[in-house]
């Protein structure tokens, strides 16, 4: 029981150096210019990605977004439309995976062109 509250602790404390966290990339300020994209799936996800330039193309990352489109679909937005668009056609899941196929496409051009997000 002691280890779980030590771990509880741990995390809470790193959750919140993340979040105070006032050196991050730019890289990581444009990704959280998106919706779904808070500043720890942004710092995730620059993490992951490293050098944008050692992907040849958006399809090698779709994988890490699932989850920050399951997020961004919660809010009002174009993706959001898109997903619900595409989920009266398909199963909800494809609509996921095609919203974060979509992220990843427009991420991957906001960091090859040094662009925020734009809505």
């Amino acid at each position: 029981m002691k280890i779980m509250e030590t771990l509880d602790v741990e995390i809470k404390s790193l959750d919140e150096k993340l979040k105070n966290n006032k050196t991050s990339s730019k890289e990581v300020h444009l990704l959280q210019s998106m919706p779904g994209i808070g500043n720890y799936a942004a710092q995730v996800i620059q993490s992951e990605i490293g050098d944008i330039g050692r992907f040849p193309s958006p399809k090698k990352l779709c994988k890490i977004l699932v989850q920050g489109a399951q997020v961004a679909v919660c809010y009002p937005n174009k993706l959001q439309k898109f997903y619900y668009k595409l989920s009266r056609k398909k199963s909800r899941s494809k609509a996921i995976i095609a919203v974060a196929r979509k992220m990843l496409t427009i991420q991957w051009h906001m960091l090859k062109n040094k662009e925020p997000y734009i809505e």
